[in-house]
């Protein structure tokens, strides 16, 4: 038998850690994403299936959008760069950019929300006429909100579950943002 030379052990000694790190990193890698993609696929399904009013996700988001607007463009006016109308603007326009992508846009209803609610009572307090005016679009916006919050909230939470869930640790944060897994919804 031949005996291993001093300059073949650390070659394979690094043979084996390339091979390790190979198979954390590419097979665990894999399946991880596969994990994601899972929980994305059923998080789609369900803000892409007809709600209980036959509307989706996106079309009852779309329709909050348009109340929201005219409320952000009155928040503006009102109280210019109070910081609930800062605060409103950011979130609106995050809203929009979330559109057509129902794991981010979920997240951002909920601030949009928030944001509404805020401004429109310090609206109220400082201008009642403007308040007056936007009243009908704060009540439709509420409207649609509890209509996305009643019909995606459970389907919303699986997949934060999901994806929290493969967020923690070691090697699973390592992969996530190696791999790029789960930027769709951050």
């Amino acid at each position: 038998m031949k005996k291993l030379g001093a300059f073949s052990k650390p070659v394979a000694w690094l043979i084996v850690i390339a091979v390790i790190v190979v198979a954390v990193l590419g097979i665990g890698g894999i399946k991880l994403n596969a994990k994601y993609n899972n929980a994305l696929k059923t998080f789609k399904s369900a803000t892409n299936t007809p709600n209980s009013n036959g509307s989706t996700f996106e079309s009852d988001f779309t329709e909050a959008l348009s109340y929201a607007a005219p409320i952000e463009a009155c928040a503006a006016r009102v109280l210019g760069k109070h910081d609930a109308a800062v605060r409103l603007t950011e979130c609106y326009n995050a809203a929009n950019a979330s559109r057509g992508n129902a794991a981010k846009g979920y997240p951002a209803i909920m601030e949009l929300y928030a944001a509404v609610t805020n401004a429109y009572d310090i609206i109220k307090l400082n201008d009642a006429d403007a308040a007056n005016e936007i009243a009908p679009a704060v009540s439709n916006f509420r409207s649609d909100y509890h209509r996305i919050t009643f019909s995606y909230a459970a389907a919303y939470a699986q997949y934060k579950d999901a994806i929290d869930a493969l967020a923690g640790g070691f090697p699973a944060s390592l992969l996530r943002k190696i791999w790029g897994i789960g930027n769709e919804a951050e």
